[in-house]
């Protein structure tokens, strides 16, 4: 699902660099086009029922 899924946060109009949180966390990083250009490994999440997007730039969910 989160793999084609293209991102934009409305607080700051980042469209770049994300964290992804659901059972486990990964930073995800995508090109204006809506690619996405990389996602680092998935790593456990120590908080497991936070199931949330946030915009690297602005912190905002």
């Amino acid at each position: 699902m989160i793999m084609n899924t293209f991102f934009v946060c409305p607080e700051c109009g980042n469209a770049e660099r994300f964290k992804v949180f659901t059972s486990n966390f990964q930073i995800v990083k995508q090109s204006a086009e809506g690619v996405r250009i990389y996602e680092s490994s998935a790593m456990p999440n120590l908080r497991e029922n936070d199931n949330y997007i946030e915009c690297q730039l602005c912190s905002k969910r």
